[in-house]
């Protein structure tokens, strides 16, 4: 019907219709719709600055946008853990040491 189903709402609700039996290694759906990909819109820089082994470092915008992705973390469980932490650095820091020199 081109309205995605009896209900005329955007999909189809086929998990609650009355033909619907569950049985293990059985086929349990017959169309997948999807809505397409969305990609979020381009990290705006804010034009901060990070002080990096004693040293005052502009950051340019992919290196502000990590730096900014980190900050958020800081107060969730994955900034507890150091292999959290180590791994970052070990992302980072190349990207970082891009603009010291």
């Amino acid at each position: 019907d081109g309205e995605g189903g009896e209900g005329g709402g955007s999909s189809s609700a086929w998990w609650e219709g009355d033909e619907v039996q569950w049985k293990r290694g059985d086929k349990k759906w017959k169309t997948l719709e999807h809505n397409g990909v969305l990609f979020p819109p381009l990290y705006e820089a804010h034009g901060k600055t990070f002080k990096y082994e004693g040293e005052v470092v502009e950051l340019n915008t992919a290196q502000e946008e990590v730096a900014t992705m980190f900050a958020a973390m800081i107060s969730t469980d994955y900034a507890e853990k150091d292999t959290f932490r180590k791994n970052f650095m070990a992302s980072w820091e190349p990207l970082l040491k891009q603009t010291r020199l």
